[in-house]
């Protein structure tokens, strides 16, 4: 459990770090994604677009935007 918990720590690491550059990472990954790496990830356009057509957040519940 210590030696995945350091691995997940490392991969979030990383991906800050990519991040921080202007990369992006596909969020299916071993990394959680919390709210705001949704938002970064996904713009401001798709929280409407969800909005309008998924008003009751039914489709892709690990996806909060």
């Amino acid at each position: 459990p210590h030696a995945l918990e350091r691995l997940i720590a490392a991969n979030r690491s990383w991906y800050d770090k990519v991040q921080a550059l202007g990369g992006t990472a596909y969020p299916t990954g071993a990394i959680a994604f919390t709210q705001h790496d949704w938002q970064t990830h996904h713009g401001t356009s798709l929280t409407g677009t969800r909005r309008r057509y998924d008003p009751h957040g039914i489709l892709g519940r690990g996806l909060t935007l």
